[in-house]
């Protein structure tokens, strides 16, 4: 049996069919049971056919070529029926295959080129493109991803923020696991990894002017949401009285509540500010509303670049023009793992 005849319909990575194909790739989680099903039927009944065209036994070949043929079209299927036609003295109709699979490869060919050439001409400056580029491009994609299909994100477009003269203001927020959970996450964006503005840099160095403009038209949207006057993104005045800022409010709770780090490496202003928070217990739930849909919004915009930068950068790589990202998706790697000791 032939190595690596099934490919990934998504991130077109290679299985081998003769060893054990994943449920799912595990590069870019697509399902593959009913594809490599599939392939595994074609490729018995080419063993086949195979094997009845040694024996001569022209008929059965011909009739589990025909059968791989309608689960799989591929060239090697396309030879063996144009031989076995012939040999059975049906000259025509093997010709007539022969030509057909030319013509298939011709276009093949052409289909080839003409991809190669709009990614040649999609892609700047391919020379410096190098591994830690497709590592910080598959992370960031990742990250966002992660946001989106997470339980804080289902959670947090559904919350609402309500008053009633009993309970006060009210909301029904993510709990404080899925929010640390995000901000951790949203962390690699506004924190040391700078991951957002590093990732835009550098694809802007591989894109065409106008995709670029529109990049940075993103990026300088980002920036402005997190460093520009809160006022201008907030209407909740208790925000306004302690936070000059949105990276100041969500450093507050990320240095300043002591998620990430200890009290020794955080800052006394964002314990500062956090304090203020935490004795303003009328306006607790405006806090609590407010961080998740900061988070929100930032993740919308890291989307919004996502989903740019995803069809650029499958493109390169299903074209082989840049490395294939070293990154080990975290939601495969979850689903590894057993969900209890009796698993």
């Amino acid at each position: 049996m032939d190595k690596q005849k099934l490919k990934c319909p998504t991130c077109k990575r290679g299985f081998e069919l003769n060893s054990q194909v994943p449920e799912t790739c595990r590069r870019c989680g697509t399902d593959l049971i009913a594809i490599s099903h599939i392939a595994r039927r074609a490729n018995s009944f080419f063993e086949q056919g195979r094997a009845f065209f040694k024996q001569q036994q022209f008929e059965k070949a011909h009739e589990m070529f025909l059968g791989a043929w309608k689960l799989k079209k591929s060239h090697k299927t396309q030879k063996a029926l144009a031989a076995v036609l012939i040999c059975s003295g049906r000259y025509k109709a093997g010709i007539k295959q022969l030509n057909s699979r030319i013509k298939r490869m011709n276009e093949d060919m052409k289909k080839t080129t003409q991809h190669q050439e709009n990614a040649n001409n999609s892609i700047k400056n391919i020379s410096c493109f190098s591994q830690k580029d497709s590592d910080l491009f598959a992370q960031f994609i990742q990250i966002t991803k992660v946001l989106q299909t997470s339980k804080w994100h289902e959670h947090t477009v559904n919350s609402i923020l309500h008053w009633n003269i009993e309970e006060g203001m009210k909301a029904n927020l993510p709990s404080f696991e899925y929010t640390v959970f995000a901000l951790t996450c949203i962390r690699q964006f506004v924190g040391q990894d700078d991951l957002l503005n590093e990732t835009c840099e550098r694809y802007q160095d591989f894109i065409d002017d106008t995709k670029r403009e529109n990049i940075v038209k993103r990026q300088n949207n980002f920036t402005e949401f997190l460093n520009g006057n809160i006022s201008g993104h907030s209407d909740d005045t208790c925000l306004h009285k302690y936070f000059k800022n949105n990276r100041q409010f969500i450093d507050a709770f990320l240095y300043g509540a002591l998620i990430v780090h200890g009290p020794e490496k955080s800052y006394d202003t964002h314990r500062q500010r956090y304090k203020q928070m935490y004795n303003d217990k009328e306006n607790k739930e405006r806090y609590l509303y407010a961080l998740n849909h900061t988070i929100l919004e930032i993740m919308v915009q890291a989307s919004g670049i996502a989903v740019i930068l995803q069809e650029d950068f499958l493109s390169w790589i299903n074209q082989d023009l840049v490395p294939k990202p070293d990154i080990f998706w975290h939601e495969i790697m979850w689903k590894w793992m057993p969900l209890d000791d009796k698993v």
